[in-house]
């Protein structure tokens, strides 16, 4: 408990300090935001009642018969010469699309049973394999 008051004490002071720097800068901000000129704000205007509006009155149009309008001629445009789109397609492509197509109808392979009496039984030797593999993955390379 003896260590423990000294602690406080310190940070007592350093929270304290911060404050008053804290309070100085706001004074500082303070006296510059009132060198600058406020903006005068125009008065509201008067709330008023709003009123109906007046309905508008719309002039009937007025047709006309005997209207001539020039037309212009239609633009011509140079005749391009087209020609059926003959594809060269290249022998490689050919020769690939040929083989994918042979290898769709090709019949799957008939599969080989094997007995397993005739296969000797498979043997794994744990300390041989350890062995084998601490040569393989050396670690320091």
């Amino acid at each position: 408990m003896e260590n423990f008051l000294p602690f406080l004490i310190i940070a007592a002071g350093a929270i304290y300090k911060i404050y008053t720097e804290y309070k100085k800068e706001q004074d500082k901000a303070a006296k510059r935001n009132l060198k600058r000129p406020v903006a005068p704000t125009a008065p509201a205007p008067p709330v008023q009642q709003r009123q109906a509006p007046k309905p508008v009155v719309v002039p009937p149009v007025q047709k006309r018969e005997n209207v001539t309008v020039k037309s212009q001629k239609p633009v011509q445009r140079p005749k391009v010469e087209t020609r059926p789109v003959t594809q060269e397609i290249p022998q490689e492509v050919l020769r690939l699309r040929r083989a994918k197509e042979l290898e769709r109808n090709k019949q799957p392979q008939q599969l080989v049973v094997i007995d397993a009496d005739d296969e000797k039984a498979f043997e794994f030797d744990l300390r041989n394999g350890v062995i084998q593999a601490a040569i393989l993955e050396r670690p320091y390379r």
